[in-house]
């Protein structure tokens, strides 16, 4: 039997199985039935009639059992009763499922696929189809993909076919060599049927996973985490994906500008290379770094105090102690002259248009003195605000993701964090680990993770390799419970996946 793809869904009615963007959801048993019994039927109306025959039989059921079970079905595929993009109702006759469905035919599973002997990891499924699916030549064209390695060793990203099929697995024939003994020969393979990439398992030894979830088939979105042997990584959207660099800063920090970070950052990093380090020392356009606590922006302020070559002080200040600095009129700007003033407005109380509009009237009064070497002011918020005052409309706004987001990020940061301890030799990690590391929401940012890394290297510091068992029980609990794309928590994952 096919399997049906419908928008980002996925559809194996064998295995009774749905994934959407590659998570699967759960489904009530009659749910399941009527949505499979509509797509199967889904060229006419189906009446009630026939629907009640088809769930129940001849067992007698009220009268609101199948508009319940429509109800819930809709829900689970994000429709209603006033879009009804998936199944439409005919008022007082039936149901039909109206969306374009495209079919993936599913031919026996070789024999051959692997010869190696060996258990397979708890939870995996074997491969239904070794032939990647035709995608014809007028497929409609969705929006390019790329893999990116995050584990054993990060790497540059890799572009899914737009025909044939991407080949993963430690033999030579292989499109992308995956080492390690827990590889196949021939894994799994990467192909695009219609807007979907299909990533499926061929019949591999230890399975093939999808954001922690053990699949045969599953469609790929941007975000999602693909672990199959020892190799880990993230599918995206962006081909300017690439390895992480660590920037030491002054007094021992240091910032990891992954590709997410890198990208946000770029204005900031274009207007540097635009200018001579005489230039940029005398320039003083504004700077608004918005991003949720523990994202690093006071650590993108002192980066951006070092990129701009200011020889002056890097001085941090509340709004409070701003209204003091203002008020020393001229002094404040003679002490800051040529260097950076860092105002942390994200516990601000109060009017934010009265002190913005202060700030605005003193640095007016810098630009009017004589004053060679202006201040650059950098404010650290919460979020973006709108800045009405002339002096401020020229500032440069930047919103930092928070970690959840930069998936790609969290591999080096960990290994940064615990090398601190190790003279620079962070101990290897295991594939589970990464790809728990990457699935979990780290809610608290990067002062989690560095507190993850601590208790690593309090508990276990003497590992040479550190597997998910080692990590705290909330990192394991979350990254096990499923995430959206946004990186919060579907309502709809499954919650007994293994760590």
């Amino acid at each position: 039997m096919a399997h049906w793809a419908f928008g980002d869904h996925l559809l194996d009615p064998r295995s009774r199985q749905l994934t959407r963007a590659g998570r699967v959801l759960r489904l009530e048993p009659k749910v399941m039935d009527l949505l499979i019994y509509l797509v199967q039927h889904r060229t006419r109306f189906v009446s009630k009639e026939e629907l009640h025959r088809q769930l129940w039989g001849e067992l007698a059921v009220s009268a609101s059992s199948l508009p319940r079970v429509v109800k819930e079905l809709r829900r689970v595929l994000g429709d209603d009763g006033g879009r009804q993009e998936h199944v439409r109702t005919l008022h007082a006759r039936g149901y039909q499922f109206v969306h374009d469905v495209a079919s993936i035919p599913t031919p026996a599973p070789s024999s051959g696929a692997d010869a190696e002997a060996g258990a397979r990891e708890p939870g995996a499924t074997t491969g239904d189809d070794l032939t990647a699916p035709s995608l014809g030549s007028g497929a409609p064209q969705g929006t390019p993909l790329w893999l990116v390695p995050l584990h054993p060793e990060p790497g540059p990203a890799l572009a899914l076919p737009h025909a044939g099929a991407l080949r993963l697995g430690r033999g030579a024939e292989c499109d992308v060599t995956v080492g390690g003994e827990r590889a196949s020969r021939v894994h799994a393979e990467i192909a695009r049927r219609g807007p979907l990439y299909l990533l499926r398992d061929l019949g591999s030894r230890n399975g093939t996973f999808v954001d922690g979830e053990a699949t045969s088939l599953a469609a790929l979105r941007s975000g999602a985490i693909v672990r199959l042997g020892d190799f880990v990584a993230v599918v995206s959207s962006d081909a300017s994906f690439g390895c992480d660099a660590i920037e030491p800063l002054a007094d021992g920090a240091a910032l990891c500008v992954g590709p997410e970070l890198a990208r946000v950052l770029a204005p900031l990093r274009a207007a540097a290379s635009r200018c001579s380090r005489e230039q940029r020392a005398q320039s003083a356009a504004p700077v608004w770094i918005a991003g949720e606590p523990g994202t690093g922006r006071k650590l993108v302020a002192r980066a951006l105090h070092a990129w701009s070559g200011r020889t002056g002080v890097l001085q941090h200040a509340t709004p409070g102690k701003l209204a003091r600095l203002i008020g020393s009129g001229a002094r404040a700007h003679a002490a800051l002259a040529g260097g950076t003033l860092v105002i942390e407005a994200s516990d601000a109380r109060g009017d934010w248009s009265a002190w913005l509009e202060r700030l605005g009237d003193w640095l007016d009064e810098g630009e009017r003195s004589s004053c060679a070497r202006p201040v650059q002011v950098v404010v650290v918020a919460a979020e973006p605000c709108a800045l009405e005052h002339r002096a401020l409309r020229a500032a440069t706004h930047v919103c930092l993701p928070p970690l959840r987001a930069r998936p790609h990020d969290v591999p080096g940061l960990l290994r940064w964090c615990l090398s601190e301890a190790r003279a620079g030799r962070a101990p290897a990690l295991s594939a589970r680990l990464v790809e728990a590391l990457c699935l979990h929401d780290w809610p608290g940012n990067v002062p989690e993770l560095q507190s993850v890394a601590r208790t690593l290297r309090g508990q276990h510091g003497g590992e040479a390799r550190l597997s998910s068992q080692h990590l705290p029980p909330g990192v394991r609990r979350r990254s096990a419970s499923g995430r959206t794309p946004a990186g919060r928590a579907d309502p709809l994952a499954p919650r007994d996946v293994a760590s």
